[in-house]
């Protein structure tokens, strides 16, 4: 057996974990002398530089779009509670309206973007975790 896999190769009769191993694996090569491992690597890195990122928004966006009205409802009502107190203290302070934007209100706001990445973070993680739903099978009125 040549090699077991991306890091490991028995050497000796002891199993080495390193960049040679790794090497030695994409390099495999098969009876007919065809380098198979970086054949497919190469193939598989033309792939993902072939599909342009907006490509993939799509399916994303339709994967997550449940979950953009429970990001709206909780920042907003979490913007809502910023005191206008604050702009007004910083505007007096001589703050600019960019640094009050980014020494104040930025601040203020991380607990409420961690909360909101937080939600969603166990939402996606429970849709992805749990079987899809099966359509309501009701009996036909006669």
């Amino acid at each position: 057996m040549h090699t077991v896999g991306f890091g490991a190769r028995k050497t000796g009769g002891r199993w080495a974990h390193s960049p040679r191993a790794g090497t030695a694996a994409l390099t495999a090569t098969v009876p007919g002398g065809i380098c198979v491992g970086k054949t497919i690597l190469y193939g598989i890195l033309v792939a993902t530089i072939a599909i342009p990122g907006m490509v993939t928004v799509g399916p994303v966006f339709l994967a997550y779009k449940d979950f953009i009205p429970v990001a709206v409802l909780t920042l907003f009502s979490y913007f809502k509670a910023i005191l206008k107190e604050l702009d007004e203290a910083a505007a007096m302070d001589g703050y600019s309206l960019l640094d009050t934007m980014f020494r104040i209100i930025f601040p203020v706001t991380m607990p409420g973007c961690a909360v909101t990445f937080l939600l969603l973070f166990i939402a996606a993680g429970t849709t992805f975790c749990s079987p899809p739903r099966q359509p309501s099978r009701r009996m036909p009125d006669f």
